[in-house]
């Protein structure tokens, strides 16, 4: 291995260990304001943590219901739709015929 890329790769791990370093000095400050102004508390975390993990599983199984009951509207919907289209098709079919047939006579 050429000594630059050793060099590199050495490098590499000391800005790591700064990094784990600076990590373990300055944790995160959980009573500061987020984005939409709430500070929470270590405690108001450590159990809105499971709340949040049940409703987030909750939303997930309503939003699925949701989409495979908008899929089965959208399926019927593309039903109905083809239906329509093979009827048209079905009524220029029988006037050609009738007009073809006329015109034969």
């Amino acid at each position: 291995m050429p000594t630059l890329h050793r060099l590199a790769c050495f490098r590499d791990d000391i800005i790591f260990i700064i990094y784990l370093y600076q990590k373990w000095i300055y944790p995160v400050d959980s009573r500061r304001p987020n984005e939409f102004g709430q500070i929470g508390t270590k405690e108001e975390i450590s159990t809105s943590d499971t709340t949040s993990l049940a409703s987030i599983k909750n939303q997930v199984q309503n939003m699925e219901t949701e989409l495979k009951e908008k899929q089965d509207n959208r399926d019927m919907e593309d039903i109905v739709k083809e239906k329509k289209n093979i009827e048209k098709d079905i009524e220029g079919i029988r006037k050609r015929n009738v007009v073809s047939s006329e015109s034969k006579k």
